[in-house]
């Protein structure tokens, strides 16, 4: 155990934790949380089950009526359930994410460019890691009107960094080519950008904003637009993708 002798930061403190882990896989839990008892038991069992995986993700299951946790979506699998779903996956609490030790540092562990990072750095490995996801209930995290994340994420500076960071991870594997998906992105920013800009009466701050976050003119035609989310959840409902982790004998996984 270690105390810093200043106050790093949120990040600055991460990096440090990830440089000096010696195990395999890294949870951080804040000290205003509380890791319940069953927790590691149950990740070293997941772990040993699913020995190549690279994050673990606590997720709400009841969202989850095409899968029977815990799944493991592997590579951009878990991008197209993020982007092709409304269920919040990479912004539920951080505690209730594990990270391989190895994964992290070949990313190169936080970055501090944004407020944000959490959700940057869950996004960024989502693009070629195998991802465990799991029911929530690693931790028990604290919930506060005044606490940094909950500030940050209602802001206007929260929902900016959300757009550039999914138009940075989409532009990493060549999906912004995608004209519903990135018109999907782009109505749901500026429809948001409308609500805290113009209906305030400052549409000055409606054109600041739209050119700093690298928008034209042309991409206002999304503001009206609705788009359909594109992963198959429903047609998943009545065979759930599923693995042999419930079960006697081995299922072989519908992605196969």
């Amino acid at each position: 155990a270690w105390r810093n002798e200043q106050n790093l930061g949120e990040y600055r403190n991460r990096n440090l934790a990830l440089q000096k882990a010696r195990g395999r896989f890294l949870i951080f839990v804040d000290g205003d949380d509380v890791l319940y008892r069953h927790t590691l038991r149950n990740l070293a069992e997941y772990i040993s089950f699913f020995p190549d995986v690279d994050m673990i993700w606590g997720v709400p299951s009841s969202q989850f009526s095409f899968a029977i946790l815990p799944y493991c979506f592997r590579g951009t699998e878990l991008l197209e359930l993020i982007y092709g779903s409304s269920i919040p996956l990479a912004t539920i609490g951080f505690a209730e994410t594990v990270f391989s030790v190895q994964k992290l540092r070949d990313v190169g562990g936080f970055s501090e460019q944004y407020g944000i990072g959490d959700t940057y750095i869950k996004k960024k490995m989502a693009i070629d890691s195998n991802t465990l996801l799991v029911p929530l209930g690693m931790v028990f995290w604290r919930h506060s009107a005044n606490q940094a994340s909950s500030v940050l994420r209602h802001s206007r500076r929260g929902f900016e960094e959300s757009f550039l960071i999914d138009m940075e991870v989409l532009a990493a594997v060549n999906w912004l080519g995608r004209p519903e998906l990135r018109g999907q992105l782009i109505g749901s920013f500026l429809r948001r950008l409308f609500n805290i800009s113009v209906r305030r009466g400052d549409t000055g701050l409606f054109f600041r904003l739209l050119k700093r976050v690298g928008l034209s003119w042309r991409d206002l035609q999304h503001f009206t637009k609705r788009y359909r989310y594109f992963f198959p959840h429903q047609d998943l409902s009545e065979q759930p993708l599923r693995n042999s982790f419930h079960f006697q004998r081995e299922i072989k996984e519908r992605a196969n």
